[in-house]
């Protein structure tokens, strides 16, 4: 037998360096709890919300975030063997997402998500656009169609508020928007009737290089029952080229205390969860959640189906939401962890014994295990998983193919309505079968037919990335809207702290106005409130 000589063994293990240096194995990614930011990668405790997850309403079709960066290829995942209990579940996979702090791009990971029912999900993607990389938002359409109908920019909205005072506590209003009929035409809000287990989102547009796209309103699940949101990840650039081929997260952003830290941002039209106190990114553009109603011109659905929950439990609920913001806006120990590693590591931070830490993020191993949570998790075999990573697969070629028809007529105004057919989305919700409104079944659509106005608009030229939105009254208001649009000057030379002042005024004296209802009905008063 040939004897290898030390020389011979030292030949083997260069060559063996060689290969594992050119052609890696992939490596999945995401089990590693203890991480700290000298490793390849981060996990994240705050960040951006899957869009797919949840969105803020906006009043005008804005167009998303652009940046000069060229974002990289996008990273195959793989879901954990986890999930909700239920065949309505389905997996939708993540995307990359900038972060201004960082000057790089950030991971937003794939969820668990049971959908709207009746509805099918449309992908977001990243297209260069005038020398820009600039981002198409995703959303929910209808699933009776796979046609996606592409319309002119419509008129800045009209909508103010509410006309008339509402039905009763359990009405919260939808508010209007333009239609297309052969001409843009004003639809006025209207008051539906609010659902404990079920949020409205009303009808938006969204922008795409194409046209604008008409989402009509849908009833979807509490956020808590939505499925299973997890932790954003930074990948550092030195690894992203060769390492990292594959991606399962397993670390868990919990709803039940996701909208204690919440925010939106006014230039990436996104939810973003955690720690974005502070004045440096209220001017970057994060404000928190309950504040979009009042200054920025749009919609929180979430934010008004929590509102009228608590205000039949805890009236209080309000006011110490917009406490907690201002105190952690000043301290900055009683804010939560930004990162994985420090959370779990116990980061020493100064004692705050005035507010409880928030913690967001949580093992998927710990919370699966949890009893009494509104989901409950099944673990699933490996072929069922291979089932819903193909779906991710079948989204990312869906992705392309709304990108590549989007962009063939990028750049022209378009006059009259086109129509575009796509491949049918592999995550749709189920029809609802049966009686609206029974156990499992969400309620009946709000009866808006007839609601058009003789208001009629012309379309807006495309300009600009997006429009400066107006202040508009708190959205329980009960002033009569006036003739035309209503306008007020820019706040944009307040200090943070006067800013945020000022729709809690208008709040306070809401709920004046409220009480004095209240009162005026229990002594018998059938007068007009004034």
């Amino acid at each position: 037998m040939k004897t290898i000589n030390r020389f011979d063994i030292s030949l083997i293990i260069v060559a063996a360096i060689i290969i594992m240096a050119f052609y890696p194995a992939p490596v999945a990614i995401g089990q590693m709890e203890n991480q700290n930011s000298d490793s390849d990668e981060e996990i994240l405790a705050r960040g951006p919300v899957h869009e797919a997850f949840a969105q803020p309403g906006t009043y005008e079709a804005a167009k998303g975030v652009a940046v000069k960066k060229e974002p990289p290829k996008a990273i195959e995942e793989i879901p954990p063997l986890e999930k909700p209990e239920g065949d309505n579940v389905t997996w939708i996979s993540g995307y990359w997402s900038w972060d201004e702090e960082r000057d790089d791009y950030i991971w937003i990971s794939g969820v668990w998500r049971i959908p709207p029912p009746g509805n099918s999900w449309v992908p977001g993607y990243w297209a260069f656009d005038h020398g820009e990389w600039r981002w198409t938002v995703g959303f929910w359409m209808s699933s009776e169609s796979s046609e996606v109908e592409y319309l002119p920019t419509p008129p800045e909205s009209l909508e103010i508020g509410p006309s008339s005072s509402p039905p009763s506590n359990d009405h919260i209003w939808s508010p209007g928007c333009w239609v297309w009929s052969g001409s843009y035409a004003w639809r006025p809000g209207y008051w539906i009737e609010a659902r404990s287990d079920w949020v409205w989102h009303p009808a938006h547009y969204v922008w795409t290089v194409r046209g604008c796209v008409f989402v009509d309103g849908y009833w979807d699940f509490a956020i808590e029952r939505r499925g299973v949101l997890f932790a954003p990840v930074y990948f550092h650039r030195r690894v992203r080229p060769r390492r990292y081929r594959v991606y399962t997260p397993s670390i868990v952003i919990q709803t039940s205390f996701l909208t204690a830290s919440f925010f939106f941002s006014s230039h990436h039209h996104h939810f973003f969860f955690g720690d974005y106190y502070g004045d440096a990114y209220f001017r970057m553009g994060y404000h928190p959640w309950y504040a979009i109603h009042g200054r920025h011109r749009g919609y929180d659905p979430i934010f008004l189906h929590q509102r009228w929950h608590h205000r039949r439990t805890d009236r209080n609920w309000e006011k110490r939401l917009r406490d907690d913001y201002d105190y952690r806006r000043k301290h900055e120990e009683a804010r939560p962890a930004r990162t994985w590693s420090s959370q779990a590591g116990g980061e020493k931070r100064k004692e705050d014994k005035k507010h409880k830490d928030i913690v967001l993020a949580a093992p998927l191993e710990k919370v699966s295990k949890e009893k009494g949570g509104t989901i409950r998790f099944q673990k699933m075999d490996e072929e069922k998983r291979k089932t819903y990573s193909g779906m991710g697969k079948d989204l990312a070629r869906l992705r392309e193919e709304r990108e590549k028809k989007e962009k063939s007529s990028a750049g022209k105004n378009i006059s009259e309505p086109q129509k575009i057919k796509f491949s049918r989305s592999p995550v749709f919700g189920q029809k609802p079968i049966g009686d609206p409104g029974r156990e499992g079944m969400p309620p009946g659509r709000p009866d808006a037919a007839g609601r058009d106005s003789i208001i009629h608009g012309k379309p807006t030229p495309t300009k600009g990335d997006s429009r400066e939105r107006t202040i508009g009254p708190d959205t329980h208001s009960e002033q009569k809207p006036t003739e035309g649009k209503s306008k007020t000057p820019s706040d944009s030379g307040k200090p943070p702290e006067n800013r945020e002042k000022e729709p809690q005024s208008r709040e306070k004296s809401r709920e004046s106005r409220e009480q004095n209802k209240e009162s005026k009905g229990k002594s018998g008063d059938k007068g007009k409130n004034k």
